[in-house]
């Protein structure tokens, strides 16, 4: 599924659209997973300048890759949401970060 979202076409343009979407986006949900995965999904998005909001149960434990590498916690947002409401407001407080920053 990611890579027929990378590979495919979107809009007419030969570009794939889960790319457009990352470059178009200011923040991208890094949502739980296998470790290699988050990996994989924080640098999707961080290679196209995206901010990772990296998101987890409660309690918040992730590890995330090159930890001793990378100041994470500079670039990178980290919460949690453990029921669909909350997920909500994770996404609605996105929303009002980048509406003031505009």
């Amino acid at each position: 599924a990611r890579r027929a979202a990378l590979d495919g076409h979107h809009g007419g343009s030969t570009r794939g659209a889960g790319i457009d979407v990352y470059e178009e986006s200011e923040f991208c949900l890094v949502l739980p997973g296998h470790l290699y995965e988050l990996g994989r999904r924080a640098w999707d998005a961080m290679a196209r300048g995206c901010l990772p909001v990296v998101v987890s149960s409660e309690p918040l434990h992730v590890t995330v890759p090159f930890a001793w590498q990378l100041p994470w916690q500079d670039f990178a947002i980290f919460t949690t949401a453990d029921s669909p409401e909350e997920a909500a407001d994770v996404i609605e407080a996105l929303v009002r970060a980048t509406e003031t920053q505009e």
